[in-house]
């Protein structure tokens, strides 16, 4: 039989299904991921007020010499990163968001996708109590989410390794005009490029060994394409202990898939461009630089002339000192038209300093899933990125390297280019 309920009884009833459903959101809040019981209607219903930050704190997983913590955070006063803090042991490292999460608008609609955080922590053996604070933006208080135990066992922090498959490239090669193949080996590995010619760097298919590294001097439009640079003599100076020098070619250099590595190995990559060249560095993998403050200041990259224009897209970088150290106009008079850096990431090891510099110079530079992850424990951003970084994140990236072990060098086959 149908029974009409009285306004009184509508209101509860009302009333009731409300409490479940703010019940829901709270849940899922706690949670930070979609839970059993939160509808998709229910999630497109609700709004997030102005107040504190929300997010969710999912754990802290031991790892080879550290500890890996991880969730999300979002604040609706606010679009931008939140600055996380996470404090273990009296030492407070600061990270931002920006690792995907696409859980989260599925149950939050009004954020976005970009609301994880993730980073590791290198920590001896033994347990440690994890404690993670998001910095409040606008109205409310900082949220802080109940601490966390996780037990360290033995080993050395090490990156973690991407299992994705290799994503297509931005930047293809240059158009070449009649190119020369000139075949690198142990005795030639400095060849002289004449100038306004085209050239391919055909690399050996054992890693180059040799102090002093690759040298490619001169030439208009040079591709090289897959090998590997190895940095393993004794050397004094940072130059003979470098693994390529890229200097004074005219055209557009395209260094792709190679890797640089070696127990000595003090310097990366060197840019020499005073003649306007635009330089493409794609799927490059530098393990590991090794400097010092009272010895050779190592760098991943380090420019000191140009280039005109700068395209980094898969970089991953390992160093106990410097990362990035820009410095275009040092030896050169043209500010650059642009530096366009897309998914990169440097890893500060024991003992690094600042892995991104650039000069007080205003030639623009823009960052896309570019990343920091320093040794340094409890610092401030402005302790390892020198310059305007704002767009870089503080951390891993939650799929591991951009260039993963494996991915460039000896064997190395090109994923494609989308331009």
């Amino acid at each position: 039989m149908h029974r009409t309920l009285s306004p009184h009884a509508r209101a509860s009833r009302a009333l009731s299904t409300a409490r479940r459903l703010t019940a829901g959101l709270a849940a899922a809040t706690v949670a930070g991921a979609l839970l059993t019981g939160v509808t998709a209607t229910a999630a497109q219903a609700q709004t997030i007020p102005s107040g504190p930050p929300h997010g969710n704190f999912d754990g802290a997983t031991a790892v080879s010499g550290g500890l890996k913590v991880r969730g999300w955070a979002a604040d609706a006063d606010t679009t931008s990163a939140l600055t996380v803090k996470i404090t273990v042991g009296g030492a407070t490292t600061q990270i931002q968001t920006g690792v995907a999460r696409p859980d989260v608008p599925k149950v939050f609609p009004q954020f976005g996708p970009a609301t994880g955080w993730e980073t590791v922590l290198p920590l001896p053996t033994g347990s440690h109590t994890v404690c993670v604070t998001v910095v409040n933006v606008g109205p409310g208080q900082d949220k802080t989410f109940p601490c966390r135990t996780a037990v360290v066992t033995s080993g050395t922090p090490t990156a973690d390794t991407a299992t994705t498959t290799a994503r297509t490239l931005t930047w293809a090669p240059p158009a070449l005009t009649s190119p020369t193949t000139i075949t690198i080996s142990a005795t030639n590995r400095q060849p002289r490029l004449e100038a306004g010619k085209d050239y391919i760097i055909k690399m050996p298919s054992t890693p180059l060994e040799g102090l002093k590294g690759l040298i490619l001097s001169g030439g208009r439009n040079v591709v090289l394409i897959g090998g590997e640079v190895k940095i393993s003599q004794v050397g004094t100076t940072s130059e003979s202990l470098r693994g390529l020098l890229l200097k004074d070619q005219t055209g557009t250099v395209h260094i792709e898939g190679l890797r640089i590595t070696g127990g000595t190995l003090a310097e990366g990559i060197n840019i020499d461009q005073r003649l306007g060249a635009t330089v493409q560095l794609q799927n490059i993998r530098v393990d590991t630089v090794h400097g010092t403050q009272a010895g050779l200041h190592a760098d991943v990259i380090q420019s000191w002339a140009g280039p005109k224009v700068l395209r980094i897209d898969g970089l991953t970088g390992y160093t106990n000192y410097q990362g990035l150290f820009l410095l275009p106009t040092q030896f050169g008079t043209a500010a650059p038209q642009l530096f366009d850096l897309r998914n990169v990431n440097i890893v500060g090891t024991t003992g690094s300093a600042y892995l991104f510099w650039r000069d007080n110079g205003t030639w623009p530079a823009t960052t896309q899933n570019v990343w920091a992850s320093t040794s340094q424990v409890g610092v401030g951003r402005g302790q390892y990125l020198m310059g305007n970084w704002s767009g870089v994140l503080s951390g891993k990236p939650a799929t591991g390297d951009m260039v993963p072990v494996g991915r460039a060098g000896l064997g190395y086959a090109s994923p494609g280019y989308t331009r």
